[in-house]
């Protein structure tokens, strides 16, 4: 869905941070072009999954995200929280069980 990705940006572009962006494709088997260089030079990932048992973009994104950025990972589980079995010991992880904008909310003001 395309709304809660805007309503995620819109949230997220009002925080006293430098923030990138890079979108995966949930249908494709790979992850964006670029992602993983990304990750190594962040201080700190937010990856905003949208069921990565399900749509195999999603997944790729998170496997390369895992290898790349390591414990600076935070992963953020917005439908699924079975997908935290994904993740290993490393990275960090919340969940909204959902992604209405209640949901959403609490999952950002939870980050603050």
């Amino acid at each position: 869905p395309e709304a809660p990705g805007r309503r995620v940006r819109a949230a997220l572009s009002r925080w006293p941070a430098r923030l990138s962006w890079s979108l995966s494709h949930v249908a494709k088997d790979q992850a964006p072009t670029g992602l993983a260089a990304a990750a190594k030079k962040a201080d700190i990932v937010l990856f905003f999954c949208f069921e990565a048992r399900r749509f195999p973009g999603q997944r790729a994104a998170l496997e390369a995200l895992r290898k790349a950025a390591g414990e600076k990972l935070v992963a953020l589980l917005l439908r699924s929280p079975e997908d935290l079995d994904l993740l290993g010991p490393e990275s960090s992880a919340a969940t909204a069980y959902g992604y209405r904008d209640c949901q959403l909310d609490a999952l950002l003001e939870g980050l603050r």
